[in-house]
């Protein structure tokens, strides 16, 4: 391997605050891959990253797993190593388009988010959602202050709200919550402001249109977050135009840091948010999703 290669990867480590026990374990796992697997390493990310690659994550990812069985290193561990090999040439894409490289370094930094959760979920350094990445390396996400941004078509038939009309299909910009501790009022008005500068172009002078499609946003949250919560906060940014219910809990690893197996037994109770959450299952009341959307001037919330 390179000491060029090493280099970086130990610099996007420290840059990104990875933990000491995890940048330690993390260089040491890279230092024993053989040469063969490093080069292999090289080369899907050559043939990720290259400008016109068709070639996705979920395929690659079949291809990492292979490799830690080979290395018998766990496959969570290599995915975020193979993310790690991909930033340098990612960080090559911005300076060439003219892209502030703190704009990279806030993106990059949900390698961060991704790593502590694995280890909170399953007790590993690496990552367990490897293709979700794909839209920050293919630069279609990008961190911006507190959330992170992409483009999406606006999925129903019609939006209204006073000059502004919002069509299926139309564009409109999906923010993603990264776990990256509480979002004040200033935090998120700072990250509204600076998505809007930095689609300015594209928005000719009319307000922004911000969607968000999470757990957060479902109605019944209202019975379960304080009223003097961040997160109450958040829901009252958005005009919740749609919402539904699930019995699977997909998210509550978010909250609990583990898998909901339709039992409470188990979960912890160390959290306000933890204690309303169990309280509200046990009472048989259901959980789910919404769908925001708000508008934003580049200054205030219309």
């Amino acid at each position: 391997m390179g000491d060029k290669v090493r280099e970086f990867l130990n610099k996007l480590m420290k840059e990104l605050d990875f933990p000491d026990e995890a940048q330690r374990y993390l260089e040491k796992v890279n230092m024993q891959l053989d040469e063969n697997v490093r080069n292999d390493f090289l080369q899907m990310v050559h043939q990720f990253m290259k400008e016109d690659s068709i070639t996705g994550l979920s395929v690659l990812s079949g291809k990492l797993d292979d490799i830690a069985a080979k290395v018998q290193f766990s496959n969570y561990t290599l995915h975020l190593l193979f993310l790690m090999y991909c930033a340098q040439p990612l960080m090559d894409y911005y300076k060439k388009q003219d892209i502030p490289l703190d704009i990279y370094w806030n993106s990059m930094r949900d390698l961060t988010y991704k790593l502590l959760e694995c280890k909170e979920v399953y007790n590993i350094w690496g990552t367990f959602v490897i293709e979700w990445f794909e839209g920050f390396y293919r630069r279609q996400r990008f961190g911006l202050g507190r959330f992170q941004y992409e483009k999406i078509a606006f999925p129903f038939d019609e939006y209204k709200k006073g000059d502004t009309t919002i069509m299926k299909g139309d564009t409109v910009y999906n923010i993603h919550i990264p776990s990256s501790g509480s979002m004040p009022k200033e935090l998120r008005m700072d990250s509204y402001r600076k998505a809007y500068a930095f689609y300015r172009n594209e928005m000719e002078g009319k307000p922004m249109a911000i969607v968000c499609h999470s757990w957060l946003l479902y109605p019944g949250n209202r019975s379960i977050f304080p009223s003097h919560s961040n997160l109450l906060d958040f829901m009252n940014d958005f005009d919740i135009i749609k919402s539904e219910t699930s019995d699977e809990f997909s998210h509550a690893w978010r909250i609990f840091g583990k898998k909901y197996n339709g039992s409470t037994e188990g979960l912890p109770k160390k959290t306000s948010l933890q204690r309303a959450f169990l309280d509200w299952i046990e009472r048989g009341n259901p959980v789910g999703n919404g769908f925001g959307v708000l508008l934003f001037d580049g200054e205030k919330i219309v």
